[in-house]
């Protein structure tokens, strides 16, 4: 059986199923402090294949039960057998998601396999009309909203002057 990165058995994608169809939604984390005896107990659990390690919102690491070595003494860190692996931050949208022409992302996925190549071109043409049809809905959206905002203005009374006014604007 294929693993992934942090050792995890490879996880098979069927078409058309998305990254959150297999994702762990809760992952085990415990804090950068922890010690190698803190993830033995945690992995007495057997249904914890990868502890995190973060500290604060920030990741520190990634430790697989089955890559931890076991003359490893329980006292030392636990970062130091962490894993930090491929990250994506939280400006990786702005950098690397950006729709592209096709002609343009071909030329920087050029050594990929085909199939990954057609993946991401398939992505990136999805991408480009969904953002399309939302950059049109938006000021569609807001022209609706004055047109009905005006019918409320009409049953709106004039307002009357005030006689304090009055005087005031003419000086």
């Amino acid at each position: 059986m294929a693993t992934g990165a942090c050792g995890n058995p490879a996880i098979l994608i069927q078409d058309g199923e998305l990254v959150r169809d297999v994702m762990v939604r809760r992952p085990k984390t415990l804090p950068a402090s922890a010690t190698v005896a803190d993830l033995r107990r945690l992995f007495t659990n057997g249904h914890v294949q990868t502890a995190l390690l973060v500290d604060g919102d920030a990741f520190v690491g990634a430790v697989d039960r089955h890559s931890m070595p076991s003359e490893v003494p329980d006292t030392s860190p636990a970062r130091d057998i962490a894993s930090a692996g491929d990250v994506i931050g939280p400006d990786a949208l702005e950098d690397d998601a950006q729709i592209m022409s096709n002609t343009a992302l071909q030329e920087q996925i050029k050594n990929e396999p085909p199939a990954v190549q057609q993946a991401v071109l398939d992505i990136n043409t999805d991408a480009r009309h969904i953002s399309l049809q939302v950059a049109l809905l938006i000021p569609i959206l807001a022209g609706l909203l004055g047109f009905l905002n005006s019918f409320r203005m009409l049953r709106q009374p004039d307002p009357a002057p005030s006689p304090h006014a009055e005087g005031l604007a003419l000086g």
